[in-house]
């Protein structure tokens, strides 16, 4: 099939699957429903009637969402903070409404964060509109633009609606994105419709579809700028211009806990009624309940036959392992390296940003920072620095560790010792503590 302006890359195409899964994911309930039999599928012998039923009931254990809001609460603790080297005018007059839409600087990059920390990137582009020059042919001022609000502003583009992009020697030469564009359609509505823009250094070219389906250039803008100007923000990086969600395993957990907890919900329904069974007595079109009466011959004998729940509470067992996995894959990036073994370590490594979180605030400082750069090259002026102090105390997952241990340990996962040296390791017993001799103290207290 020939390639278009609107064809993928293959390295945009191999991602998709996952990106539609924790987008998914993270809308909920309604959107897990909508996707039917992606994530629910039908089982060989079931109705369609019974299997749409399931569907219309089924519910969703938050755990991928949670954790992604918990992990952005963390990073923005305490907000980011533009240092003294930043530009007064973008301080003033930009960051208080960064997109031009109502987000300040606190709300959109928080944003910014939860969709990079979701789907593992996000595109930031910086756009300004095209200043008018004064009637004899010169330039406006920047205190005419300021007059006129031509200030430039930040938008996103989702990581899936990266099309492709060319580069030379790690220089980006072209960027293609699909962007949908708010329209007017009659005199009271608006429709949202499908462009392409193709980015080059100091160009954008913008594409729409015409009613036969095919690709035009409809507008063409010169920027003034020597390079695309886009920030690609990543939690996650696996190649140039290229990510995974880092959550990924959490996702795929949280869909398997979906299909199970459907599963056991529908169990419950079946279970939940029990059987009437009739011997010596010949019983059609018969209504059992209560103000009702059964006339049955003398020898014949009635019973209920009804579930041992063993099933049910297998089901359900099954059910607390998966949430207890989620709660490990979710904590995932809290997990320092193993050398730390104590909770001083812990706290004091926190601090250090030793953590596969404390790397990704490190690195949205850095492309915050960037974007700033590319929010005052718009007036041919550097930009500044962030400071972004996010919390990073993994002493908060402390009681979350034990209660993981100890569910180990319950289920007899891990034996008492290494449930003692666990323990011990996070600072929750004392290391002078001896297991043997706090064994034989157990074993000579009375019962």
């Amino acid at each position: 099939m020939a390639k278009d302006i609107a064809s993928k890359r293959d390295e945009c195409l191999f991602i998709e699957e996952e990106l539609i899964l924790v987008q998914t994911l993270y809308k909920g309930t309604k959107a897990m429903r909508e996707q039917g039999a992606l994530y629910l599928p039908r089982r060989e012998v079931e109705p369609e009637v019974d299997w749409q039923k399931r569907i219309d009931k089924a519910t969703l254990f938050p755990a991928f969402q949670e954790t992604v809001d918990s992990y952005t609460g963390r990073v923005f603790a305490k907000g980011l903070m533009p240092n003294d080297d930043m530009p007064d005018w973008l301080v003033e007059e930009v960051f208080p409404n960064v997109d031009m839409r109502g987000r300040n600087l606190q709300s959109f990059a928080s944003d910014v964060f939860r969709e990079s920390l979701i789907a593992g990137a996000v595109m930031v582009f910086v756009d300004a509109p095209a200043a008018p020059q004064n009637e004899n042919g010169s330039p406006l001022t920047v205190q005419q633009q300021n007059a006129l609000n031509l200030r430039p502003y930040a938008y996103t583009v989702p990581y899936k609606d990266l099309l492709g992009w060319k580069s030379k020697d790690g220089y980006l030469t072209q960027l293609r994105v699909r962007m949908h564009k708010e329209v007017e359609d009659g005199p009271y509505h608006t429709k949202r419709v499908e462009k392409i823009y193709v980015h080059e250094p100091g160009k954008l070219t913008i594409h729409g579809k015409t009613t036969q389906g095919e690709w035009i250039e409809e507008d063409e803008r010169l920027t003034g700028l020597d390079r695309i100007p886009m920030q690609f923000f990543t939690t996650n990086r696996t190649g140039y211009l290229q990510a995974s969600p880092p959550l990924h395993e959490l996702a795929y957990l949280n869909v398997k806990h979906w299909q199970q907890l459907s599963m056991r919900d529908n169990l419950l329904d079946v279970v939940s009624v029990p059987i009437l069974v009739s011997t010596g007595a010949d019983l059609k079109n018969v209504v059992v309940g209560g103000g009702y009466m059964l006339n049955i011959p003398e020898d014949a004998t009635l019973k209920y036959v009804e579930h041992t729940g063993a099933a049910i509470k297998t089901g359900s067992e099954a059910l607390k392992d998966l949430e207890h996995e989620m709660t490990v894959a979710g904590a995932a990036l809290m997990r320092r390296d193993n050398a730390t073994h104590t909770r001083a370590q812990v706290k004091e490594e926190a601090a250090r940003g030793n953590s596969t979180l404390g790397g990704m605030v490190t690195d949205f400082t850095s492309s915050m920072e960037g974007l700033a750069a590319l929010l005052a090259s718009t007036r041919g002026e550097e930009g500044g620095t962030f400071t972004l102090d996010a919390n990073l105390d993994a002493e908060d997952f402390g009681e979350s560790s034990m209660n993981q241990l100890e569910k180990l340990y319950i289920h007899r996962i891990i034996s008492k010792r290494t449930f003692f040296a666990e323990a011990q390791r996070r600072g929750e017993l004392d290391e002078a503590i001896e297991w043997e001799i706090e064994q034989t103290r157990v074993a000579e207290e009375p019962l």
